[in-house]
């Protein structure tokens, strides 16, 4: 058994999550003897760069049905709504919060009253969209925060760490934004499309919220491990910074099919191998495009993407005859 297969053994049992060890900022000569505590937070205490759309969390060593949040910044209470997720309590604000401020995450449950400070980055700020033309980014998947699938995102980010997937702007004026993805070559520094891949042609796509953008859903194949794996509904968001010189807080979303990255758990295993695995913990695969229920959820969000300096994405509609392998004799 790999180590992505010890990785979902172990996080069956320990209950292994991608934010379990974050400092929550309590003091520990304040901490009150109780059954219930705050395990973690998102934002972490005192931290600073935090995206200006984040959400904000606060995760319990149990559901506590007594406990509230608010957050705070120099306007007084942030409007929002809070909702529990498992045992995380989640406050989603109305509206994104101000670039380049502090606020204070203000927990009340039945073991305490601790508050959590953080400061967001200067995203937030429109920018001028025609600044942006023919500019590329890595996305840097190793920076995010794995969300799903829940309790093993973290260990699929351990093998799609490496890899490396570039966002082109090819035109953005006040109302829209035309992106392309492309898969970049690895570990080549600074990065370059690989020109063995067909591009990702998203949908032009709103970006009167400038600088925040979405783009997608698109289906396409990205290589993780060396492996060629299917994502439905492929979904990236972010924010460009002032200067247009990086993206914050990107989120990439889709729906991946785990059969092509079965030879990583066992080279002999069943298409649903993974799934078996997965199943174990609670977690349910799903159907994919070709009705067959092998897919799992991906959500990973926190990324940052800095620009390429000098790359400008190239459009590949279908895998070039010299990338072709020459068929066997």
């Amino acid at each position: 058994m790999n180590r992505f297969a010890i990785g979902l053994a172990l996080a069956g049992i320990v209950g292994l999550t991608a934010c379990g060890n974050k400092e929550t900022g309590i003091p520990e000569d304040t901490a009150v003897t109780c059954d219930i505590s705050v395990a973690s937070t998102f934002p972490a205490a005192d931290a600073t760069g935090v995206y200006y759309r984040t959400t904000v969390e606060a995760t319990f060593s149990e559901v506590d049905d007594t406990a509230t949040m608010t957050v705070t910044g120099p306007d007084g209470e942030v409007a929002g709504t809070t909702m529990w997720i498992d045992e995380t309590l989640v406050f989603t604000p109305n509206a994104p919060l101000a670039a380049s401020t502090s606020y204070t995450m203000n927990i009340h449950f039945s073991c305490g009253d601790p508050t959590v400070s953080f400061t967001t980055s200067e995203v937030g700020t429109a920018l001028e969209a025609s600044a942006l033309l023919e500019k590329t980014y890595n996305l840097d998947l190793a920076s995010g925060r794995f969300i799903k699938p829940e309790g093993v995102g973290s260990i699929l980010g351990q093998y799609m760490a490496d890899t490396v997937i570039l966002l082109g702007v090819q035109g953005s004026d006040a109302t829209t934004i035309n992106m392309m993805g492309a898969m970049g070559v690895d570990g080549a520094d600074p990065a370059e499309q690989d020109a063995c891949v067909p591009t990702i042609p998203f949908p032009v796509a709103d970006f009167t919220a400038n600088p925040y953008f979405e783009v997608g859903p698109e289906t396409t194949t990205l290589t993780v491990s060396s492996y060629s794996v299917t994502i439905e509904d492929l979904f990236v968001s972010g924010a460009f910074a002032p200067d247009g010189s990086y993206i914050a807080g990107a989120t990439l979303a889709g729906i991946i099919d785990t059969r092509p990255l079965v030879p990583l758990v066992d080279p002999e295993g069943a298409p649903g191998t993974i799934c078996d695995l997965a199943g174990a913990m609670g977690i349910s695969c799903e159907e994919c495009g070709d009705g067959e229920p092998y897919c799992l959820s991906i959500e990973v969000d926190s990324m940052s993407a800095a620009q390429v300096a000098g790359l400008t994405l190239v459009q590949i509609d279908e895998v070039p005859a010299e990338c072709e392998e020459p068929a066997a004799k």
